[in-house]
């Protein structure tokens, strides 16, 4: 493997190589109990097919490694995985990618038994693809059902035009995922021909992580992976191919877009490929990691909000992507583009990091914040199974060094803290001395005349940087400042189980439960019910502005970009939320950093209304009548909620009426509303946190938090949902049909209702999947959801929706509604109801893991009326569920007295 010698390698991995030239890896992890995770690595993609008959011809035999193996033929793998507790697309899926394909498999239970059973999957789908012409012919329908949807998506386009891009001088560059035409002529013999020529050990490796003894798998795998023949010596490939020369001029591509979408750009900046075999090559790679922090926080003071992300040429040359918004309005009336001067424009601010170092104290000051973000990372995203098997993924690829939240985290300290500003200058200026990679992208209606290549040259040919600006006005150390007011008291202090409950001084509650996970974080969640629910129609234009409005709030007088820096330097993640029903704030920090989480809750709730501004002026976020929205989200938003909900307003959030209606002086008063009690607020805290500790801390900051007397009471009425009968869009420019189909009741939350709820979607995945996906081929990705709201709003709703043949549409929904029925007319078969179960336990008893989840469900209980000591109710209900009750669930969930069906079709219908 690329990082086995690492100088970040754990003791505890089993890293190797068979004798065939395939790679493998095995890492314990402790979370989540008993779970593992397999990944298949084939260092194999469409850029490899070199032959135009067949492009699209690896994404095709990746479908063929689910259906039909050596290991489970004739379609028996998905069947069995789900007796196992498995869901396809979360627990069992693939991706093909232009230069190496993915399999992914998650099982419940990491014992001899688990291991066996994921290995010989992997084997089946490495080695043992059966090529029957007739499941080949089968499962081109579905690949060709997904290519049509891809074909709908501008934003897949623009995907598949950046990979295009960034492969610029690696001679890989004319690779194609086909189309619904071509994929239909491959035959069975072309396709296992390709499959064994790219299908070899050496091009493969095996990941396995989770709650396994990594002894064991090693010699499982090894006993299991040996008997793969191995191709001649000479012909070997590896996991990573060989780096290219760095591009030697621009790389450029235009991309039209479809109306509705926003004008784009992405400009790409290479740099040196990392040595993740070198503690040299680590230590740039993470001073790299710093400097896109620094150029994020640099470019967020220039008053422009660029998307920073690495992107990976198939080489492995990394790219520093900036992608950012161009101004469409500025395009409407001119035949030139204003697009060259907003690009020029960051070549200049890139420029004058460059020239101008920033000095010591604020080079000390993004180390601590960008050491929080890096804090934050590991505790949220390490040591979990998936997680650590994704980053291996990216190791092996070359995108990652080799490490462990234990081995990593000291050697980021170790490469940043010596960091000087000149180093970050320096790193840039090489940089910024290699070719770009620049993608842009226009709606059509807006601009004339696409900037040429030769262009967008002349650009640069004019670019001279101007006056240098200082790197950074001012970015001293930021701290929320002290309290508003003297602090409050604890009222009461009540202990049920493993739960304590505080009632604060004016009415505030708060539910505390400490679990030591090794993690050292506390998860939160404060707020109340209400939301946007609350408010009446004469508001409810200005209620629909309030989740931006205060997401984007200045607090204290700081801006939301300072506030975002006071939280990471200490470790802090907030987020608010103003939902239907919910209004409040959630998040997690080190126990260190919950001070600081507390006092900017505090300082939201003492707002000063001469200085504290909303984020925005509100009628800009509503939706105007003329407004480009495409035909799903027409569908979705406007055209079935006015059908399913004639009668209530507040289920019509995408309505243009509302920017007709929107009256600005009323955002200031719902905010008040929304602030305005605090006893109607309660906060959960769940993690590695000391009782005696944070009690102090609520007394001084929440436990004074003031109550205004201009409130209404909070009163949520209940939801007024109709058959909203049938709904269309007609969209020519489709290559195929959607179709959705809602069912909106009114049930009052419960964990056995929810419980229905989780069955009946598991069981209606399952047989959606059979009948429409792999039983016709017509769909390629039937889903079903749902959502049940936890107050008096009571609203339920359970969704149906898949793409199809626009050919085979009606057959298709007269199928959906043939099962639905059978579900309200007759229980389901035992075993049919043990697999559901099975499932839907495994995902709940997940969940239990996750102390975020458990605060969500201490509040959820809370509103709900149940024990907050109850958070596993609804695994309790599911275990309970028989099949009398699931069908009872069914009448009530699936009633045809709320059911709307909607389709965006191609074909014209009166």
């Amino acid at each position: 493997m690329c990082c086995a010698g690492s100088v970040l390698a754990d003791s505890g991995d089993r890293v190797g190589a068979l004798d065939n030239g395939l790679k493998y890896a095995i890492r314990h992890t402790d979370r989540p109990v008993g779970e593992i995770e397999f990944r298949l690595i084939v260092n194999a993609g469409e850029v490899d097919v070199q032959d135009a008959r067949l492009e699209g011809g690896m994404h095709l035999i990746e479908h063929l490694a689910f259906r039909d193996t050596e290991a489970y033929p004739n379609g028996t793998l998905i069947p069995y995985l789900r007796t196992q507790g498995f869901r396809f697309g979360e627990h069992l899926n693939g991706w093909t990618l232009p230069a190496a394909t993915t399999y992914q498999l998650a099982l419940p239970h990491g014992d001899a038994a688990g291991v066996t059973a994921g290995l010989k999957v992997l084997a089946g789908m490495a080695a043992g693809i059966r090529f029957d012409p007739a499941v080949v012919t089968a499962e081109r329908k579905v690949v060709a059902e997904e290519l049509r949807g891809r074909h709908n998506n501008p934003w897949v386009n623009f995907w598949e035009q950046e990979r295009h891009l960034y492969q610029h001088g690696t001679g890989g560059g004319s690779w194609s995922y086909g189309t619904a035409d071509s994929v239909q002529q491959m035959s069975a013999a072309d396709l296992q021909a390709l499959y064994r020529r790219l299908y070899v050990p050496s091009r493969m490796t095996v990941i396995v992580t989770g709650d396994v003894d990594t002894r064991q798998v090693e010699s499982a795998l090894r006993e299991r992976f040996s008997a793969l023949p191995a191709e001649a010596r000479g012909a070997r490939v590896g996991q990573l191919r060989p780096l290219q020369p760095a591009s030697k001029d621009l790389a450029y591509a235009v991309t039209p877009v479809n109306d509705g979408m926003n004008d784009w750009a992405n400009l790409g900046i290479s740099f040196p490929h990392p040595n993740f075999a070198t503690a040299d090559g680590v230590r740039l790679a993470y001073v790299a990691s710093f400097l896109k922090y620094a150029l994020k926080q640099r470019l967020a003071q220039r008053g422009v909000n660029y998307q920073i992300d690495w992107r990976w040429r198939d080489d492995g040359q990394p790219i520093l992507n900036f992608g950012f918004q161009l101004g469409p309005e500025l395009n409407k009336h001119n035949d030139k583009l204003a697009t060259r001067e907003q690009v020029l424009n960051l070549e200049g601010q890139l420029a004058a990091f460059v020239a101008q170092p920033f000095d010591d104290a604020t080079l000390a000051q993004l180390k601590r914040e960008y050491l929080g973000s890096v804090v934050q990372w590991h505790a949220n995203d390490r040591d979990r199974a998936k997680a650590e098997a994704e980053l291996l993924v990216q190791a092996a690829q070359g995108q990652h060094p080799w490490s462990n939240s234990r081995t990593e985290m000291p050697a980021v300290r170790k490469a940043i803290e010596p960091v000087k500003a000149q180093d970050l200058s320096r790193l840039l200026g090489a940089a910024l001395g290699r070719p770009r990679y620049l993608q842009l992208a226009f709606q059509q209606k807006h601009v004339k005349q696409f900037p040429d290549r030769a262009a967008v040259l002349s650009w640069y040919a004019d670019f001279k940087p101007g006056p240098q600006p200082a790197a950074f006005a001012d970015y001293a150390m930021l701290a929320f400042p002290a309290p508003k007011a003297e602090p409050g008291s604890i009222r009461s202090d009540q202990r049920a189980g493993e739960v304590e409950t505080l009632v604060l001084s004016n009415g505030i509650k708060v539910l505390l439960r400490p679990i030591s996970d090794g993690k050292g974080l506390v998860y939160f969640r404060f707020g109340a019910m209400g939301g946007q629910f609350q408010f009446g129609e004469a508001q409810y234009a200005a209620a629909l502005t309030m989740p931006t409005a205060i997401a984007r709030s200045t607090v204290a007088r700081l801006p939301q970009s300072e506030v975002a820096r006071i939280r990471l330097a200490d470790g802090v993640t907030m987020m608010s939320s103003v939902e239907s029903e919910w209004f409040g704030f959630y998040g997690n920090a080190p126990a260190a950093g919950l001070k600081t989480a507390l006092a900017e809750l505090h300082h939201r709730f003492y707002r000063d209304f001469d200085y504290d501004r909303l984020g925005i002026s509100g009628r800009e976020t509503l939706i105007k009548a003329d407004t480009p929205l495409n035909s799903v989200a027409r569908l979705m938003w406007q055209d079935m909620r006015v059908a399913a909900f004639p009668d209530d307003y507040r289920m019509q959030g995408a309505n243009p009426r509302w920017f007709d209606d929107f009256d600005g002086s009323e955002i200031e008063m719902v905010v008040r509303q929304l602030y305005g009690d605090p006893s109607r607020f309660t906060l959960g805290l769940v993690g590695d946190f000391d009782p005696a500790v944070v009690k102090p801390l609520l007394e001084t900051w929440l436990a004074n938090l003031p109550r205004r007397d201009d409130i209404a009471p909070t009163v949520i009425a209940p939801i007024k949902a109709v058959a909203g009968g049938s709904v269309q869009v007609t969209d020519t420019t489709r290559r195929s049909s959607y179709v959705r189909i809602e069912f909106n009741t009114r049930q009052a939350w419960s964990p056995q209702t929810v419980a229905q709820a989780r069955l009946l979607r598991t069981v209606l995945d399952e047989r959606l999947r059979l009948r429409l996906r792999d039983g016709s081929g017509v769909s390629y990705s039937p889903a079903t959801g749902y959502q049940l709201l936890p107050s008096s709003a009571q609203l339920a709703q359970l969704v149906v929706g898949f793409d199809v043949d626009p050919k085979y549409e009606d057959e298709a929904v007269e199928l959906a509604r043939g099962e639905l029925a059978s579900l309200r007319a007759k229980p389901i078969g035992d075993d049919e109801l043990q697999v559901a179960k099975r499932i839907a336990l495994r995902e709940a008893r997940a969940e239990l893991d996750v102390p975020e989840l458990l605060c969500l469900y201490l509040l959820t209980n809370d509103a709900g009326g149940l024990p907050v000591t109850r958070v596993d109710a609804v695994y309790k209900a599911l275990e309970a569920t028989d099949a009398a009750s699931l069908r009872e669930g069914a009448q009530r969930w699936l009633s045809e007295a709320g059911m709307t069906i909607g389709r965006v079709s191609p074909n014209p219908r009166i």
